[in-house]
């Protein structure tokens, strides 16, 4: 029930009849679209909305399943998996605080996740409290509008993907916590100035959602909105480039 279990490559492949090579990529296509998320090395998934499903959007914290989540998440309390279970519903399912994910054995081992310190993991879970637990879920979000858009297909699991995606909804890198709205701005904006053109390698999260640049990006799309999205007089000017060569005349 809570999309969160064991499932080895190659039961998954015996369950439903195709090769270990067809199920790997299943697995890899699913997490494209942020429908789940997979470890190969520990054999885990997490199916980001069953538990939703199975379960509900919330529960009262007198409600008697919070305890049995609670023992059918236990085992995967170590998973790299499992922070981004408690991220969605630790605060919606009412989880006891004793369960919290620490920052030793989850991410910073996994590829495409940096360590973090103690203090790190207190910050990450009293925003996550903050939101309501659904910005993993709104980065999933992000990320497919940008492969929809881009014409890209950036992976959730790949290296660093979500993260800068997360680090603009929590207000980290001390700049200011971006909106919903802001980042769509953002990746329309950078759609417009660089598909099809030299610069459309950069169509990347790591790239238009980086600290260093998202001052300037968000400033840059808040004027082109402004002006109604008119087309980009010059699509030229990589991420380096300076901010004039970026707006719209």
């Amino acid at each position: 029930m809570t999309g969160l279990y064991y499932i080895p490559e190659c039961t998954l492949a015996h369950e439903t009849g195709i090769t270990i090579e067809g199920a790997s990529m299943a697995l890899r296509s699913l997490g494209a679209i942020g429908f789940s998320t997979y470890e190969a090395d520990e054999e885990t998934v997490f199916v980001v909305k069953m538990a939703r499903f199975q379960v509900g959007k919330a529960l009262k914290a007198k409600d008697k399943r919070i305890k049995g989540i609670e023992r059918a998440l236990e085992p995967y309390v170590d998973s790299r998996l499992f922070k981004d279970f408690w991220h969605l519903y630790a605060r919606p399912f009412a989880l006891s605080n004793s369960m919290a994910p620490k920052s030793k054995g989850i991410e910073g081992a996994s590829k495409g996740h940096r360590p973090e310190t103690e203090t790190e993991t207190e910050t990450e879970t009293e925003t996550e409290t903050e939101t309501g637990g659904a910005d993993l879920q709104i980065a999933y979000d992000l990320l497919a509008k940008l492969n929809e858009k881009a014409n890209r297909k950036h992976s959730p699991q790949s290296a660093g993907t979500l993260r800068p995606i997360l680090a603009r909804l929590r207000g980290e890198d001390d700049e200011p916590r971006a909106t919903v709205a802001e980042l769509e701005s953002i990746i329309a904006h950078r759609v417009a100035l660089w598909a099809g053109t030299d610069n459309a390698e950069w169509l990347r999260p790591q790239t238009i959602f980086a600290a260093k640049h998202i001052a300037k990006y968000r400033e840059a799309a808040a004027t082109w909105e402004a002006q109604g999205r008119p087309a980009p007089a010059a699509r030229t000017g990589g991420p380096v480039a300076d901010l004039e060569g970026w707006m719209c005349s």
